[in-house]
């Protein structure tokens, strides 16, 4: 899924004049623009143009006459449905309903309803102060009852949030980057211990693998250690231990991994082809 969901609860409350309408489209674009260098491509709206109203007497098909610029950008990124017929979306969503609180109500919500349904994020307008936070508990009544929390963003700066971080770690297919080091020219760094001939002799090994840049160090001995893969870091890093020595010898890699799934990926790689 490569698409945002409308917020339809962000229109109001409305602008009172035409200008603080730009002002709210502007920065509506500069947050899809943000989104879109996540290959976030389209919007998917429950609401046609004419029918999403920026203030009084004043709609989002209307500014796009005025304004053709961004009006074409807007028409253009715009998709339909906001729920594809006869899927399986369709159906929960049918089965269930979907509601928000805010200002102390419950208020029934069809796009962050979708983006929970699609596992993508929201996007809406930054009409009120509760859309600078980005993640809203989402209340789920019917068959699927339950609370989850699902993402908003509603501007530019939502992207560097650590929230949208973690929902980018466990929502993007894992696409594994190789080293371009080659096994020859990797580098092996051991402390002077007992048992470097051994941890060498596997660094040698492990260093083959397309997805470790080199060996760190060696990690302190731990003859209780009963797990093969140690440590991990959303940095790439992997601690691993040998499991046919006694003295549990172990070392510190350092792989491509450019997030924790990455790198829990690379991690089963590793344990499959180079150390059972």
């Amino acid at each position: 899924m490569t698409d945002l969901i409308f917020n339809e609860l962000s229109v109001k409350p409305l602008c009172e004049t035409k200008a603080g309408a730009f002002e709210r489209v502007k920065d509506f674009v500069a947050t899809f623009k943000a989104a879109n260098k996540f290959h976030f491509n389209k919007i998917r709206f429950e609401d046609a143009f004419d029918e999403i109203f920026l203030a009084p007497a004043y709609t989002l098909n209307d500014f796009c006459n005025d304004h053709r610029t961004m009006g074409t950008l807007l028409r253009g990124l715009s998709r339909y449905p906001f729920i594809d017929d006869d899927s399986v979306e369709e159906k929960r969503y049918i089965e269930n309903a979907f509601f928000i609180q805010m200002d102390g109500k419950k208020w029934e919500t069809y796009g962050l309803a979708a983006a929970y349904l699609y596992s993508t994020i929201g996007i809406g307008y930054l009409s009120a102060p509760r859309w600078r936070e980005m993640a809203h508990t989402l209340e789920i009544q019917g068959e699927e009852k339950r609370a989850v929390t699902v993402l908003c963003v509603a501007e530019p700066d939502h992207f560097k949030t650590v929230a949208f971080r973690e929902w980018l770690d466990e929502n993007t297919e894992i696409e594994l980057v190789e080293c371009d080091i080659s096994p020859a020219n990797k580098k092996i760094v051991l402390r002077d211990d007992h048992g470097k001939d051994t941890l060498l002799k596997f660094a040698r090994k492990i260093v083959k693998s397309p997805y470790v840049i080199g060996v760190i160090n060696s990690i302190p001995f731990n003859p209780h250690e009963k797990k093969i893969i140690r440590k991990l870091s959303p940095a790439g890093n992997i601690e691993i231990v040998l499991p046919d020595t006694d003295q549990g010898l172990g070392m510190a890699l350092k792989t491509t991994g450019r997030n924790l799934r990455e790198t829990k990926a690379i991690a089963e790689i590793i344990r499959n082809k180079y150390v059972q």
